[in-house]
């Protein structure tokens, strides 16, 4: 407690609200507060009348009372004009980061004297806990990265609430006026460049520092424009209509974006020839495709397959394999056929059809472009052939790009290889008819590696039978399959054991895997492995949809043997 900072801090500054109450500022104060004010401008580092506004200021905000230098002249009851001749300290502190400056929330009131007044949250933080003085950082950086650190800084308290939106903007605009030494923001402040605007392409440029290529605009602006919807839509729309300033001073370009929310920015060559000239290394990362899966990110998995199964995915495998792929395609292209090696995968759900082919570009070092059906169906109508046609092009780009073809995987994919319906029933017919036709036309002449899978294919159009080259049925596994499949999963089961449930549960894969998830719930939760009683609980509760399953439609009436009438 004897080396403590805080409590002389708080009753010095306590002793110099309560003391200077009506005092008019008058000379004599300043030997009643002496000492004091000495033991604020030790810590501060201040002279003595910006200690006794630090004292003001303090006090004010403890008692939650928002502070200007009106209020301050009321308390002292002094001249109002005495109080302002002290201003420079005041834009000193400022200068210092240890209060912040907001303009008035009174309409009718923006003078200097009227400026609301607060010290630093991390000022007061350190003071509360104890700690050293911070050390500011001067407004005018040497740095530009330590500038753009700064502002960052600001950005996370203005998410944290700790500061306004107001102050945020001010400090900032204070920023960059002390900072147009910097090429940069020289030409920004010669065309008059708005605060949010070059807030925007700050943090634009921090990302790219930071390996990535865009910058999602909503993101940036979301607490800016919190209450103030329309402003917010009017500021996205002017980068999408192109009238934005950044846009025009060759700043910044637009990425294509099929949504107000989704428009992303990116730095334009006029930007990236001054940053450039101020030493900035703006070589950007690869950008992380989602769609994008490499070979080292897919785990190992161990899979097992009835006999007829297990022996066409071999031969597939096999196919894979580089020197085998290119060869095919040689041979292929000698004789005038298509170079693509197309693939279908079908059966019953939770058979291993998916996984396969994740093992498959495993085991032979090829990247997957995978494929969300759902994503090609937009809510634009003509869109959604937009979308599907710009899949095929960006596989085409992937492969003149990749040491191995790619896999292009459509999973899931009942949707668009089922029977084309009449166009006359809707506009949605039509649609999904003109992505299957346009599919169609890709697989005729397909040159790389494309794999489908479907739950359903009784219902698939006779036109993609010829296209796909292999078609792999799945089938449930048999009893031997299975029990690999669950001594595999749960090592402590006993071979027998694995036997008793293969043959009392028809299960897929996927289903003896949701037993798994279980069964490590119930470690978790009670610190022990599952008894075989445990599990066969577990796998009847997984088996009851099947137990338990209604028919759709209408049934026929049993007679009196039981028989359906």
């Amino acid at each position: 407690m004897e080396n403590s900072l805080k409590i002389p801090l708080l009753r010095a500054m306590g002793h110099i609200y309560e003391a200077s109450k009506g005092c008019q500022l008058k000379e004599e104060i300043w030997n009643d507060l002496h000492d004091s004010l000495k033991v604020i401008i030790t810590y501060f580092g201040v002279n003595r009348m910006q200690a006794f506004l630090i004292a003001h200021i303090f006090a004010h905000n403890y008692n939650q009372t928002v502070t200007s230098i009106s209020r301050i002249t009321d308390y002292l009851e002094c001249n109002p004009m005495r109080l302002l001749e002290y201003s420079n300290d005041l834009y000193k502190l400022a200068d210092l980061g240890i209060i912040r400056r907001e303009p008035s929330r009174r309409r009718d009131s923006q003078s200097l004297s009227n400026e609301e007044l607060y010290l630093n949250p991390k000022i007061e933080e350190a003071v509360l806990k104890d700690l050293p003085m911070p050390k500011p950082k001067p407004i005018k950086a040497d740095c530009f990265i330590d500038l753009l650190e700064r502002i960052m800084g600001m950005e996370n308290d203005l998410s944290d609430g700790k500061v306004t939106v107001s102050s945020f903007m001010n400090s900032l605009l204070d920023l960059l006026n002390k900072n147009t030494h910097f090429p940069i923001l020289h030409e920004m402040d010669k065309k008059e460049m708005t605060v949010i605007d070059a807030y925007v392409f700050l943090r634009l440029v921090w990302e790219v520092l930071n390996g990535f290529n865009t910058l999602e605009v909503e993101s940036v602006i979301r607490d800016i424009f919190a209450r103030q919807s329309s402003k917010r839509i009017k500021y996205l729309q002017s980068f999408l209509t192109g009238s934005n300033l950044l846009q025009k001073m060759g700043f910044v370009k637009l990425r294509q974006s099929r949504f107000l929310n989704e428009a992303e920015i990116e730095l334009d060559d006029t930007a990236t020839e001054i940053l450039t000239g101020m030493g900035l290394h703006l070589e950007q990362k690869k950008e992380k495709r989602k769609d994008l899966l490499s070979p080292a990110s897919i785990p190992t998995k161990n899979l097992f397959f009835n006999p007829r199964e297990a022996q066409e995915l071999k031969m597939l495998q096999s196919m894979l394999l580089d020197r085998n792929f290119k060869r095919l395609q040689s041979r292929l292209k000698n004789k005038n056929l298509p170079q693509g090696l197309t693939v279908l995968f079908y059966g019953h759900p939770g058979t291993g059809k998916t996984e396969s082919v994740l093992q498959m570009a495993r085991r032979s070092g090829r990247e997957i472009h995978k494929v969300d059906i759902s994503q090609t169906k937009s809510m634009w109508f003509g869109e959604s052939e937009k979308i599907i046609k710009k899949v095929f092009t960006q596989y085409r780009e992937l492969v003149k790009n990749s040491k191995r073809t790619p896999i292009l995987l459509f999973n899931e994919a009942d949707a668009i290889i089922s029977r084309r319906k009449d166009t006359s029933t809707s506009n949605v017919a039509q649609t999904e008819n003109a992505i299957q036709n346009i599919i169609l036309e890709e697989l005729e002449n397909f040159e790389g590696i494309f794999m489908a899978t479907t739950n359903l294919v009784s219902n698939m159009d006779s036109a993609f039978e010829r296209r796909f080259l292999f078609k792999v049925e799945f089938d449930k596994p048999i009893p031997q399959v299975k029990a690999k499949i669950w001594n595999s999963k749960l090592t402590s089961l006993t071979k027998k054991q694995c036997v008793e449930l293969a043959t009392a549960f028809d299960f897929t894969g996927g289903q003896i895997d949701n037993i798994v998830r279980k069964c490590e719930t119930h470690h978790v939760l009670y610190g022990s492995e599952c008894d075989l009683e445990v599990i066969r609980s577990f796998c009847l509760n997984e088996s009851w949809s099947q137990n338990h399953s209604t028919g759709i439609g209408f049934k026929r009436k049993p007679d009196n043997q039981g028989n359906a009438a």
